[in-house]
């Protein structure tokens, strides 16, 4: 749930603000603990499954999301259209 509603709030609120980082390390946060939590749940497929897929994905989107402004420096002016891209 702490996914779902720091996810929907930061895409809701203007970005770029002090107030749109702090909610997005929320967001951050609870989806990488996520994602890794999931990947204990193997007992429904009986091994890795469609979600595990799903998780891997979200896995890669987040932690390309935070990157593209963390290394903005040295990505360069695209960094923002990468943070968008990954975070979509």
């Amino acid at each position: 749930m702490a996914a779902l509603l720091s996810g929907g709030t930061v895409v809701g609120m203007r970005k770029g603000t002090r107030r749109h980082r702090y909610v997005g390390w929320i967001y951050v946060a609870t989806m990488i603990f996520l994602c890794v939590t999931s990947f204990f749940i193997y007992e429904l497929f009986g091994g890795f499954g469609p979600f595990h897929v799903a998780a891997l994905i979200s896995l890669v989107s987040v932690i390309g999301g935070i990157l593209a402004p963390l290394l903005r420096t040295q990505i360069g002016e695209e960094w923002m259209e990468a943070h968008y891209r990954f975070m979509l």
